[in-house]
């Protein structure tokens, strides 16, 4: 059924671009196909693991970040009321996920939000840079400012939204952070 992806009322969100182009969204822990064109989603169905969605059972998990390897496997961090949060892959298909591990290595308070894969590895934006170890769901705290989504641009730059709607490009080795510019629209 197609429909407008925007800020969920509840429950994650997390978007990207697969390797193939398509833009890809979450609202929850269900998995949207985007036209960028529109705006217009498709559902693809909730994200499952082992036949069981994620929203199943309490607490349920959202989804707040996917990002896609070179390979085409999606990647997600998910989220629950009781502030556990594991790292999945996607198996046969990008719905039908593994889960890989809970986070670990994360400091009282840590959240991670953006999530984005590059040279082997996953880097998780939150309360500062991390890393995540794609095979074992260990942090890594890198540091730096606190921020929301990610994205390596076709260049091999980091780059977020931080708190006070501005861009930045982020030194994947030490999470420091240049301004690009603001991000607000008004």
């Amino acid at each position: 059924t197609p429909g407008v992806v925007g800020y969920p009322s509840n429950g994650g969100y997390a978007m990207d671009t697969s390797p193939s182009g398509d833009l890809y969204g979450t609202i929850s822990s269900y998995l949207y196909l985007i036209s960028p064109v529109d705006g217009h989603a498709t559902n693809l169905g909730p994200f499952t693991c082992n036949g069981v969605p994620l929203t199943y059972p309490y607490p349920p998990q959202y989804v707040y970040g996917i990002t896609f390897a070179a390979d085409g496997r999606l990647y997600a961090v998910t989220w629950t009321y009781d502030n556990t949060q594991r790292l999945y892959r996607s198996r046969s298909t990008l719905t039908d996920l593994e889960l890989v591990g809970q986070l670990t290595n994360t400091y009282s308070g840590q959240f991670v939000w953006g999530l984005e894969y590059a040279d082997g590895v996953l880097y998780a934006g939150g309360d500062m840079l991390c890393s995540i170890d794609p095979a074992t769901a260990a942090v890594t705290r890198i540091g730096g400012v606190s921020t929301r989504d990610l994205d390596l641009g076709t260049d091999g730059v980091l780059r977020a939204t931080v708190t006070g709607d501005r861009l930045v490009e982020i030194d994947k080795q030490t999470g420091l952070s240049s301004p690009i510019s603001a991000c607000s629209p008004y």
